[in-house]
């Protein structure tokens, strides 16, 4: 093989302002052309985001609030274009993940992804055709990277990357899944689900509190749920969703079960 030549060159822009150290980036492809770009400014540890279009870029954008350092941003784009950025932060005093939209001018609510006292970092993002916005980071435990940890640089510690987990959580309609939340009583709720699997959907049950108040036996590979409930009384309760799907390896054995995360809800 000979040597290798260079075919040519890529035209080059600038995304991030001339008067600031920029790094990290992370960039998502829109389907009309547009791209989208997160990054860190070290001047304060910030994320900042902008949108490339029409041949320009977009307003730069603080998308991190905190005060504290903010790092390696991870962008995803839904169906309809918006911009989903994850990063993690030492807000809390240790790390943790923060999710936020981006429509090319102007930054969403922040979410808090994770307020454990564990350490959670390096996220990734992706948004499902459904509009949920997936985030998975590592979790470094108690302390991580802190010099009184075991999980540590320091000399006679297991060392930064002596154990690691992987977190996920996803963020539906507002709320990340399983979190808590307000609802008035006599205000009857609607949980509805749809269910895509790659075999037959044999049986979909809503669990409230521990007991089976709503079954449904669909048949096919794809399948929605609603379900009101019109018992709720004062009080704590708690909602989740088991599916049964067929075993594509043996059709004729036990089904194979999968749960929903639960999520809870004080009626008042």
């Amino acid at each position: 093989m000979g040597p290798l030549k260079l075919a040519g060159t890529l035209p080059a822009s600038r995304a991030s302002l001339e008067n600031r150290q920029s790094d990290w980036p992370s960039i998502a492809y829109a389907a009309d052309g547009a791209l989208y770009v997160a990054y860190v400014e070290w001047n304060d540890a910030d994320i900042f985001a902008r949108r490339y279009g029409a041949g320009k870029w977009g307003p730069e954008v603080r998308i991190s609030t905190s005060d504290a350092g903010d790092w390696d941003p991870a962008v995803a784009l839904s169906a309809e274009g918006l911009a989903w950025i994850s990063w993690d932060s030492y807000h809390y005093g240790n790390y943790d993940v923060f999710l936020r939209s981006f429509d090319g001018a102007r930054a969403g609510p922040v979410v808090s992804v994770t307020t454990e006292s564990t350490a959670q970092f390096h996220s990734s993002v992706a948004v499902d055709k459904q509009g949920r916005v997936w985030v998975a980071w590592d979790d470094g435990g108690e302390n991580w990277g802190k010099d009184f940890s075991r999980s540590s640089a320091m000399p006679g510690s297991q060392g930064l990357h002596y154990s690691r987990s992987i977190g996920l959580r996803i963020y539906a309609n507002g709320r990340m899944v399983g979190e808590e939340f307000e609802a008035p009583l006599g205000r009857a709720p609607r949980i509805e689900a749809t269910v895509e699997a790659p075999d037959t959907i044999l049986r979909m049950d809503v669990v409230k509190d521990g007991k089976f108040v709503y079954t449904r036996r669909p048949g096919g590979r794809t399948a929605r749920l609603s379900y009101l409930d019109t018992e709720t009384r004062p009080g704590r309760s708690y909602y989740y969703i088991r599916v049964f799907q067929r075993d594509p390896e043996d059709p004729e054995g036990d089904p194979e079960i999968a749960w929903a995360s639960p999520f809870y809800v004080t009626y008042k």
